[in-house]
């Protein structure tokens, strides 16, 4: 049985012997022995969760309790810190047990984990509230309870949650849905904000990494991932050097021994001399620490660092290919890969918002670019041995492993250990080199480059509510101008290529840009429409509407086509070839070269209502680009269009009747 289920279990045995009373109006004295979990009651100064009740990662004693005590400062009246304490256990309890309705939402209890913290982060606010706003006995109620929230003004409510916003960005919305719906009293109004949390300024940690910055930390990490094998060949070979000497030698002369190994060990492609595209902070003479741009690092221990920030690397290639959380990645499993169809998966788990202890196993899309940096890693753990059950090795100290804090240290470490040849380090470019900023990041890529992008970002990246997916994709406050950006240079390049090849378009919109071109071809420069400036194109064809890739629709403003059934409305879903507006690219016309063969072939063979069908379509090709026609009059074309009359195209391009009733006559 999952943690949450044992939590809610316990909660409903306690609410079906106390449902008849609500627990914020209970006397105090029935209230102080409710069992809040199976290791305390209301009334004791500590409270206690079962570790079973919390995910195997956050079971460490300070994970588990709430120690009230922590709200008396020691000085004062100690029936007041002891009326706030009661009143704040009031609270705790509440959170703990309802569910409740409130502007569309069901708000439930929180996860046990969750509910510890809020409880721990609402102490020190007691305390604070007692000490600092200057409560007095004046303000007791029943019971001998204090008020803590309800008598404050808007101003100092505001003044507290800014000093302690972590609290109040958890409460806020449960103590609104609360007063709202009458369980509480305790509370100024139904509609308080919550604060947001701003970043401090110079603070990128929550925030998608630019351009600029990511290009520089993908770029040095596919780096490390490709001189893996030397690095590591090399750190081998050279890490026992001096320890199986017949005489013994001293720490020293092995010291000497390992760095003059080092010095001359080399590869096909690391010799010394060798130039680094970034520089890496690495161990040196006297373990002191300097920026290295060339092969050979000095000592065993600046090897072991380089096979170290390789590893790194490959934890970015996969947290950057994936999207994972970070400790979606640090629980990866050495047989995480595998393969469906011809495509790669990458195997895991996911441990946010799942009652299972061991998380909940879930596949990930695997990129065969980051194939590499997986098989790497498997190599480092055959030749190093894994001394684990993940995918990551262990060096010692703060480094990799299945640990989620050391994990995160170690990609911070690899922005500090990363530098450009100029020095500055990688995470100087765009701030610290934070796991989830790799999500972030993702989530603005995507979102800029594809179509449907919230809706592909929430499965891919595991989200529980699309709002999530759509809070990470506007992080970056220039997002949507960038969309907007974007929408208008792609229409506008396409714009662009239709006036270029107005030659070779296809489609009856062709003759219009034809006749436009010429016209004012001779007020522009002869190269005015060679660069890279769209305006002119797009004075040309005015506000063209982008159907489909290579399909456009100069139709303008009032103006009527085929697929619109008053001025101005119109459905570009239902364009079709025939339609005066219709301007498809030059580079379609190998397509429809392709499909007109298809046609021939097929419509050979058919007969009936499928003889019109396919009689259709070859028209229709024909539409678009009627100089293909002498091309496939003599494959078939006459059989293809058998039973048809000058009737049959009548309703096509001159050109198109034109060639038809020239080639077959009156009947064919």
């Amino acid at each position: 049985m999952t943690f949450k289920r044992l939590a809610n279990d316990h909660i409903d045995s306690l609410l079906m012997e106390n449902r008849s009373v609500g627990l914020w109006w209970e006397e105090w004295e029935t209230l102080k022995d409710f069992q809040i979990t199976p290791l305390s009651r209301v009334c004791d100064p500590i409270w206690r969760i079962p570790s079973e009740w919390a995910a195997a990662g956050d079971r460490r004693d300070h994970m588990l309790t709430v120690d009230f005590t922590k709200i008396h400062s020691g000085v004062g009246d100690d029936r007041i810190f002891d009326a706030a304490t009661r009143r704040i256990q009031r609270h705790c309890v509440v959170n703990a047990v309802m569910t409740v309705r409130y502007q569309g939402r069901t708000l439930n209890p929180p996860a046990p984990g969750t509910w510890i913290k809020m409880c721990q982060l609402m102490l020190p606010v007691t305390r604070y509230l007692v000490a600092s706003v200057g409560m007095q006995e004046s303000v007791f109620i029943s019971e001998g309870e204090l008020e803590l929230f309800g008598g404050l003004s808007p101003e100092k409510l505001s003044e507290i949650m800014s000093l302690f916003p972590s609290c109040f960005h958890l409460w806020v919305p449960r103590l609104n849905a609360f007063l709202a719906n009458g369980v509480i009293s305790d509370w100024p109004a139904p509609d308080v904000e919550k604060p947001l949390f701003k970043p401090r300024k110079g603070d990128h940690a929550s925030m998608p990494f630019s351009d600029q910055a990511l290009t520089q930390i993908l770029s040095a990490a596919l780096w490390l991932n490709d001189i893996h094998g030397d690095v590591l060949s090399a750190y081998i070979e050279t890490k026992d050097v001096g320890i199986y000497s017949s005489e013994r030698r001293r720490h020293s002369e092995q010291y000497r021994a390992r760095r003059v190994a080092v010095a001359e060990w080399k590869s096909e492609s690391m010799r010394p001399g060798v130039r680094f595209p970034y520089g890496l902070l690495l161990a040196g003479a006297r373990k002191e620490k300097s920026v290295k741009t060339e092969w050979p690092p000095e000592t065993v221990s600046g090897l072991r660092r380089l096979v170290f920030l390789c590893q790194v690397a490959r934890l970015i290639i996969i947290l950057f290919a994936t999207g994972q959380r970070i400790g979606e990645a640090a629980a990866l499993p050495p047989d995480c890969l595998s393969a469906v169809d011809d495509s790669k998966v990458l195997n895991g788990f996911r441990f946010k918002d799942v009652d299972a202890t061991q998380g909940e196993a879930r596949s990930w899309p695997f990129p065969q670019a980051a194939v590499r940096a997986i098989e790497n890693q498997l190599d480092l753990l055959k030749r190093l041995g894994s001394g684990g059950e993940t995918l990551w090795r262990s060096f010692g100290g703060r480094a990799i492993d299945s640990g989620l804090l050391k994990t995160e240290h170690a990609v911070l470490s690899f922005g500090r250990s990363v530098t450009m040849l100029d020095g500055t380090p990688l995470e100087q470019l765009d701030g610290p080199t934070t796991c989830h900023r790799f999500r972030y990041s993702i989530a603005r890529l995507i979102g800029l480059a594809l179509a449907g992008a919230p809706q592909v970002l929430y499965d891919v990246l595991g989200h529980a509510e699309i709002e999530t997916t759509m809070g990470y994709q506007l992080r970056s406050p220039e997002f949507h101008d960038m969309v907007n950006q974007i929408r208008l240079e792609v229409k506008a390049v396409q714009i662009k290529e239709a006036v270029l090849g107005h030659e070779t378009n296809g489609g009856r919109g062709a003759d219009l840009v034809g006749t436009v071109m010429r016209r004012l071809l001779p007020s522009y420069a002869p190269d005015a429409l060679e660069t890279d400036d769209i305006e002119n194109a797009v004075k040309i064809l005015g506000d063209a509407e982008v159907v489909r890739p290579g399909v456009l629709c100069l139709a303008q403003p009032l103006e009527r086509g085929a697929c619109s059934s008053s001025l101005g409305i119109r459905d570009v879903g239902a364009c079709t070839p025939g339609c005066t507006h219709r301007l498809e690219q030059s580079a379609l016309r190998q397509d429809r070269r392709n499909k007109l063969s298809y046609l021939i072939r097929t419509a050979e063979a058919a007969s009936g209502g499928s003889l019109v069908f396919y009689q259709g379509q070859l028209l229709s090709c024909l539409e678009a680009f009627p100089d293909l026609l002498p091309e496939v009059e003599d494959k078939g074309l006459r059989n293809a269009l058998r039973g048809c009359t000058p009737a049959t195209w009548s309703g096509s391009r001159q050109e198109v009747r034109d060639r038809l009733t020239r080639l077959f006559g009156n009947s064919l």
